[in-house]
């Protein structure tokens, strides 16, 4: 145990890196919201009777955490899994496969939800929006389970990535599309036909939509939360199963 705490605190300690991930935080949080907040606001000014600030604030959050929650998963875990030499000192050391993965899982939801807060607080002040402090910690905790799906999801990709280069794009590329047809915008049930019963099921749309019933309606479908949580749990245990297959070839 005292080997993983140590491991941890070593991961976690600030540096250069994470300087710059706060300033990349900040400048694309700000980008997000002059883009999706005042450009919508000019021709949308009111959605549903709610202002606009507070109604984007979940998918603005949920945009930004989760490039924040994937990205460095799949590169970290791309290394840890392809680099010469670093295999040999995993199966070496005194720690066991499962708490390899959990170490690094719990390191990587650890500095997304760093970023979370971040982001979610400069929108805050930048915005001026009137959120209830509880509620928006309630959301916080919500979007833990969010970040578990998207960053478990970066890990599988850097485990069985071949060009990491074109698949971080292609991939990148297809999680924006996801999230802006999961209610970032437009809510799920506004979509014509069968689409608005489909996307109603995507764990981004209950990201997103939990995420903004939390802080709009103070309240939250009892079926989101256990959702998320089976996603999870089902999306770890594939992880942690490729992760372990690949470190024993």
């Amino acid at each position: 145990m005292n080997i993983i705490l140590s491991i941890l605190l070593t991961e976690l300690k600030p540096g250069k890196r994470t300087g710059i991930a706060a300033a990349i935080n900040i400048l694309a949080t700000l980008t997000l919201y002059l883009v999706f907040v005042v450009g919508l606001g000019e021709l949308i000014p009111r959605i549903q009777l709610t202002d606009i600030d507070i109604w984007m604030f979940p998918g603005i959050i949920g945009l930004f955490a989760t490039f924040m929650a994937f990205n460095p998963a799949l590169q970290d875990t791309y290394r840890m899994v392809c680099k010469t030499g670093l295999i040999d000192q995993i199966n070496s050391s005194r720690l066991l496969t499962y708490q390899v993965y959990f170490i690094k899982s719990a390191i990587l939801l650890v500095e997304s939800f760093g970023h979370l807060i971040l982001s979610s607080v400069i929108l805050w002040i930048v915005a001026g929006i009137r959120l209830n402090v509880g509620f928006l910690i309630l959301f916080w905790f919500y979007y833990i389970f969010g970040l578990i799906l998207i960053s478990q999801i970066g890990m599988i990709t850097g485990i069985l990535s071949a060009n990491i280069r074109l698949q971080r794009g292609l991939l990148n590329s297809l999680i924006i599309a996801v999230f802006l047809c999961s209610g970032v915008i437009v809510p799920s049930l506004r979509y014509p036909g069968i689409w608005s019963q489909i996307i109603q099921y995507f764990p981004t749309t209950v990201i997103i939509e939990g995420g903004r019933e939390l802080l709009i309606f103070h309240s939250l479908n009892k079926i989101y939360l256990p959702y998320l949580i089976f996603i999870d749990m089902a999306i770890v245990g594939i992880g942690y199963t490729i992760f372990r297959r690949r470190l024993s070839q």
